[in-house]
């Protein structure tokens, strides 16, 4: 590896090692001996990692316990975790989401334009566009708190909508749009499998199944390569609501016919990126409601007693505990690395970026679904009714994992990746001091190999 070349923080580093103590750390919280969960042979290889520019990280569950790392990784990160958490908890973000189970209208939270008064909306858009000048990597830890509240709000989609948008140097047009989407005034949504036909400035054909359409005043539309930008009030736009797994998503059919479109709302090539950013606002979402079963879980063997002790002391439900644990702290790795480069307009790295973006969508999807399901295992009958909330977890995994691409699209794009000779490039972002340190650390390494 050569540091002077590569000086991205690489996103997974120290396997296995780190992950037997903090596998150990999740046991110490089910108040059980980590020795009596390893003497059977695991079902799956564990493996964890650490972030080597910020050693003291935090692994807090909703009681406060030790069960993980977030995305957050600084202190500023998990300030703004801990507020979006807050936010959420005091305005009942699962309890609203519950209600769109028995809400016939597709009316939005409540809560949305205190939200956006925060500027959450447009954390990730440039000062320029009346954004908060952050990057995606803040945006994910809001995402991931959304998941993990399961708020029912058109945040993901319409922060995509906005990040694409303004992305390298939008027109005048799609500027007053980003600034639109970036105060929270208006709402988008991005379709990307469409079977759309752009012909002498006339768009017509299918949009498919949109996430958030059904509330959206702006759609950003894929034609192939290219991107189109309309406005749902348009002559010609068709948005049907439909039913889903999980309402609170608001999932619509959008269908043109001879919608009129200028020159100046087609963005040229951005379909990747799209597709590339929408995959890493997935998986942080995935992550926050995996984690959100987990906690869940791990909580409830705690105090369910069964046969004169609690399960939490029966090794099977060690198991999947730690499984569920190991999933979520792989994924996020991924979703932490791809987030970091998902923006980049740099063709050389745009490669990378997109295998980076596919494998932590695959990895989060998988997770959630996983943990979902494991989550309404390990709570036994009360976990499969109506009145837990742990199936509303399980319809939002599901709902997610057909947003804007399926697991076997994104496993498919890392195999087409890999075939294609694609490698992820890791790399020690050093401080300068260290420089100091190369010229003996290399005299040193001369005289060994001497």
């Amino acid at each position: 590896m050569n540091f002077d070349q590569h000086r991205e923080i690489p996103a997974t580093l120290r396997l296995g090692q780190h992950c037997k103590s903090k596998r150990n750390e999740l046991f110490r919280s089910l108040k059980v001996d980590p020795v009596d969960a390893i003497s059977a042979k695991p079902t799956a290889s564990f493996s964890c990692i650490t972030m080597p520019s910020h050693p003291n990280l935090t692994f807090s569950s909703s009681s406060g316990e030790d069960l993980g790392m977030p995305l957050p990784i600084s202190d500023d990160h998990k300030a703004l975790s801990e507020v979006a958490r807050s936010f959420l908890h005091r305005h009942d973000s699962l309890g609203a989401a519950r209600a769109t189970l028995d809400r016939a209208e597709d009316a939005n939270a409540p809560f949305w334009q205190e939200l956006a008064d925060l500027g959450w909306t447009g954390l990730h858009v440039p000062e320029a566009f009346g954004g908060q000048g952050y990057g995606l990597e803040e945006l994910c830890v809001v995402v991931e708190e959304l998941g993990r509240a399961l708020a029912p709000i058109p945040f993901l989609p319409s922060v995509l909508a906005a990040a694409v948008l303004a992305n390298g140097a939008p027109n005048p047009t799609i500027a007053a749009r980003v600034k639109a989407l970036s105060a929270g005034s208006s709402i988008g949504a991005v379709g990307l499998g469409t079977s759309l036909t752009l012909n002498s400035g006339v768009l017509n054909g299918d949009a498919g199944v949109i996430l958030g359409a059904g509330l959206a005043d702006v759609l950003v539309l894929a034609v192939g390569d290219d991107l189109v930008v309309v406005d749902r009030s348009a002559k010609g736009i068709d948005v049907t609501p439909t039913k889903s797994l999980d309402p609170s998503l608001r999932y619509a059919r959008v269908a043109c016919t001879g919608v009129a479109v200028s020159d100046d709302a087609v963005l040229r090539n951005a379909r990747a990126l799209a597709t590339r950013v929408a995959r890493v606002l997935v998986a942080a979402d995935a992550i926050g409601g995996a984690r959100a079963c987990l906690d869940a879980a791990v909580e409830y063997a705690k105090v369910r007693v069964h046969f004169g002790r609690t399960i939490a002391t029966f090794q099977a439900v060690k198991h999947h505990a730690a499984n569920m644990f190991v999933a979520i702290e792989l994924a996020t790795a991924s979703t932490w690395d791809a987030a970091r480069h998902a923006l980049t307009n740099d063709p050389a790295k745009a490669n990378q970026a997109d295998l980076a973006a596919a494998e932590a969508s695959v990895l989060a999807i998988n997770a959630y679904i996983a943990c979902a399901r494991k989550n309404i295992q390990l709570h036994g009958g009360i976990g499969f009714t109506w009145e837990h909330d742990a199936h509303l977890y399980l319809r939002r995994a599901q709902s997610l994992s057909v947003a804007y691409s399926t697991a076997s699209q994104a496993e498919a794009a890392i195999a087409g990746a890999l075939e294609a000779g694609v490698e992820r490039h890791f790399g020690l972002d050093l401080p300068a001091e260290a420089e100091a340190f190369r010229a003996p650390a290399r005299e040193a390494a001369a005289k060994f190999q001497s």
